[in-house]
C-alpha cells in the first residue's frame, strides 16, 4: 500500500509539472527578420518600370503618384523588422495552475477513497485486527478481502466439520465460538460457548466469554442470564480481568457510577503494573466520578461468595487484544501481556524431533513445527507450546513453565504437572487447526519435568 501510494504521487506531481509549467511560464518575443534581397530587387524593378511608363506618357501623373505611394507602403511592411507580443498580459495560465494543483489530488483521492475499505488502511502499513490464527499468528482484516473471507470461511467450516466428529472438543468449541464472537456471528457463539460450558461447567473464562456473546445478542446488555454468569465465574475467580471489566462496564451503562468504580478499582488491582490497560481503567473510574458527582474513596461492598480453589485462568493475549468487553466498553482493549513473564524458569522440557525417513517425501509446503506439552489425562488441551519454522530435521526444542498455550483452557501451568505427554506436528505457515496430510508424532509414555533428552519422530499422517 505504501509503494502504491508513493508511486501514485511522484506520477501526479510529474503529470501536474507537465502541464503547469507552459501555463505559467511567460511567452517569448518572436522575432521576423528583414525582407530578403530579393523582395527588395523585385520593389525596385516595378519602381523602375512605374518611372518608364510616365516618361512614355503611358500613365498620368496623378496615377504615377498613387502607384509609387501604395510601392512604397509594401515595401515598407516588408521589410521593417518585428516583434510578436502576446496579446495581454493576463495570469489566466497562474489560475488554471493553481486549479489544477488542489483539483486533480483532491479528486483522485475522492476516488481511492470511494474504492477503499478504509478500515484495512493504517499508515503504519498494518491491517485492522480482526480474527488471528491461533496457531500461526496470521490476521485476517476486518474488511477482509475476497480471497481472506474464502480463508476465513473454510476455516470455520472444517472446524464444524472437526467438532461434528469429535463433539468432546473443548478447545475446539472455545476456538469457535471467539471466531464466531470475532465475526459478529453472536448466536453462533453463543451456541458455541454453551457447548463448550456443558463440558467443562464451572470454568469461569467459558462462562465470562458465554456472557460476552449472550450480552451481543441483547444488545450488550448484561440483564438476566449473562450477568448471573458473571457473578458465577467471579465467584470462581474474583480475579478474572474480563468479568470485572464487563461488570464495571454494564454498571456504567445503566448509570450506577458507584458500583461500576468498585468493580474496576478490583480490576486495577489485578493487572499487573506496567500493563496498557491501566490508564484506561483509570480514566473510566475518573468518567464514572465525574458523572456521578463521587467524591473521596468508594468503599468496595461487592460479595461474590466463597473463593473456589482452580488452576490460573489467566486469557491469552490474543484473546485480550481482540475481544473487547461488550464492544462498547469504556475500557480500552488490553496490550499483550505475557501473564508468565515475571515467573522465574523452574520447569523444563527440552529434546530433538525427528522425522520418519518413510515421510520425508510428504513434507511438501509444511514447514511449521508445533511442539505442545499436554496432560497425561483428562483435559488434551497444550499446557505450553512452542512454533518453530523449520528449515532442517533433526529440530531442538525446549519448553519451559514461563510459555503459555494458544488458548488456557483449564490445564493449568506446567509447574503444576508431575509428568506430561509431549505431541510435535507438522503443518502449513497457514493452517487454522491439524489438517488432513499434517504430520504427527508423539512421546509414547509420559515423561517427568526436566527431562532433557526427550525423542519425538514424525510418523504418523494425520487423515481427518
Amino acid at each position: 500500500m505504501a509503494i502504491f501510494l508513493i508511486s501514485a504521487t511522484v506520477m501526479t506531481l510529474v503529470l501536474l509539472g507537465i502541464v503547469i509549467i507552459p501555463l505559467v511560464r511567460k511567452p517569448k518575443k518572436i522575432k521576423v527578420d528583414a525582407a530578403p534581397q530579393a523582395s527588395l530587387a523585385v520593389y525596385r524593378d516595378q519602381f523602375k518600370e512605374l518611372e518608364d511608363e510616365l516618361a512614355r506618357e503611358a500613365i498620368t501623373q496623378k496615377e504615377y503618384d498613387e502607384t509609387r505611394a501604395e510601392l512604397e507602403r509594401r515595401v515598407l511592411e516588408d521589410s521593417a523588422p518585428t516583434l510578436v507580443l502576446p496579446e495581454k498580459d493576463s495570469k489566466i495560465g497562474v489560475y488554471t495552475a493553481f486549479a489544477l494543483v488542489l483539483i486533480v489530488p483532491l479528486f483522485s483521492a475522492f476516488l481511492w477513497i470511494s474504492t477503499q475499505p478504509l478500515g484495512n488502511f493504517r499508515l503504519d502499513g498494518g491491517v485492522y485486527e480482526g480474527i488471528m490464527d491461533y496457531e500461526t499468528g496470521r490476521q485476517f482484516g476486518g474488511q477482509a478481502q475476497s480471497s481472506e473471507m474464502m480463508d476465513i470461511n473454510q476455516a470455520i467450516v472444517k472446524l464444524t466439520q472437526h467438532l461434528s466428529q469429535n463433539p468432546g472438543d473443548l478447545e475446539g468449541w472455545m476456538m469457535l465460538g471467539r471466531t464466531m464472537l470475532v465475526t459478529q456471528r453472536y448466536s453462533d457463539a453463543v451456541q458455541a460457548f454453551d457447548k463448550a460450558n456443558q463440558l467443562a461447567p464451572g470454568n469461569p473464562t467459558i462462562m465470562v466469554d458465554l456472557a460476552d456473546a449472550m450480552a451481543m445478542t441483547q444488545g450488550q446488555d448484561l440483564s438476566g442470564r449473562p450477568w448471573e454468569l458473571i457473578q458465577q465465574a467471579l465467584r470462581i475467580d474474583s480475579t478474572n480481568w474480563k468479568a470485572l471489566a464487563m461488570a464495571g462496564t454494564d454498571k456504567f451503562n445503566h448509570k450506577d457510577y458507584r458500583q461500576a468504580i468498585m468493580y474496576w478499582e478490583r480490576l486495577l488491582k489485578v493487572i499487573p503494573s506496567g500493563d496498557g490497560m491501566i490508564d484506561g481503567v483509570k480514566a473510566s473510574i475518573q468518567e464514572a466520578r465525574q458523572l456521578g458527582h463521587i467524591i473521596g474513596p468508594v468503599k468496595d461492598t461487592l460479595v461474590f461468595g466463597a473463593q473456589v480453589e482452580m488452576p490460573s485462568m489467566s486469557m491469552p493475549s490474543m484473546i485480550k487484544e481482540e475481544l473487547q468487553p461488550l464492544g462498547q466498553s469504556p475500557v480500552p482493549t488490553r496490550k499483550k501481556v505475557n501473564p508468565n513473564q515475571s515467573k522465574e524458569v523452574t520447569h523444563t522440557l527440552s529434546g530433538v524431533v525427528q522425522i520418519s525417513s518413510s515421510l520425508v517425501e510428504k513434507i511438501q509446503d509444511r514447514s511449521v513445527l508445533y511442539v505442545s506439552a499436554r496432560p497425561v489425562s483428562g483435559n488434551w488441551a497444550p499446557i505450553v507450546q512452542m512454533r518453530v519454522v523449520v528449515l532442517d530435521f533433526p529440530v531442538q526444542f525446549k519448553l519451559d513453565n514461563t510459555m503459555v498455550p494458544p488458548m488456557d483452557m483449564g490445564s493449568g501451568s506446567l509447574d503444576q504437572h508431575e509428568e506430561v505427554i509431549i505431541t510435535a506436528r507438522l503443518g502449513k505457515p497457514n493452517s487454522l487447526m491439524p489438517q488432513a496430510g499434517d504430520l504427527e508424532g508423539l512421546t509414547t509414555k509420559p515423561v517427568r519435568l526436566n527431562s532433557d533428552s526427550i525423542k519425538i519422530v514424525l510418523d504418523r499422517v494425520i487423515t481427518q
